[in-house]
């Protein structure tokens, strides 16, 4: 009897010390997909041409829509839209000249899913869209990382631009700084 229960022992000894190192490498292959996910996305948002920040007045601001936390708008091109207190949310400004809109979404820390449905949702056709995205104080979110990606997935990350800001406006096809302090 003795020696089955250390025949038993082993076994589960064994199988434990298995179970840990298949465990450990899959932790190890996950953390290293995550190294080179975070690489590329380094990458592609070096890559991306910077959007000037044009200045605008306080009165200009006043005048123009404002999107919430979180919200979003689509208005014609002729009523400018703005946002404010991104920190690490990002800004997503699109300019369809061909429809004569504007949409501007203030998303909280988006997955590439959210993304991918709010320019899916809003625009029937994506060629010719205008992309500005602004991302907050906290550089290098998972958000910026998720816009990226659907932007990607989308195949319209040849067609952004970036910028950083807290605060900003999209009028007549352009982004303007509304940082004022």
């Amino acid at each position: 009897m003795p020696k089955q229960k250390n025949r038993i022992f082993k076994a589960a000894l064994v199988g434990g010390l298995a179970g840990l190192v298949i465990s450990a490498l899959a932790i190890s292959s996950y953390s290293a997909k995550r190294a080179i996910d975070y690489q590329i996305f380094l990458r592609d948002k070096k890559n991306l041409p910077r959007a000037e920040l044009h200045s605008v007045s306080e009165e200009d601001a006043r005048k123009a829509f404002y999107v919430g936390v979180g919200a979003k708008k689509l208005t014609n091109r002729k009523n400018p839209l703005y946002t404010s207190g991104l920190g690490s949310c990002i800004g997503l400004a699109i300019d369809n000249p061909k429809n004569n809109e504007h949409y501007l979404e203030h998303l909280m820390l988006p997955s590439e899913d959210e993304v991918r449905a709010s320019i899916t949702n809003n625009f029937q056709n994506l060629n010719n869209l205008h992309i500005f995205i602004v991302e907050g104080s906290y550089k290098n979110s998972i958000g910026m990382h998720e816009t990226l990606k659907a932007l990607k997935h989308l195949r319209l990350l040849n067609q952004a631009k970036y910028s950083s800001s807290e605060s900003f406006m999209l009028r007549e096809g352009d982004i303007y700084s509304t940082d004022f302090r």
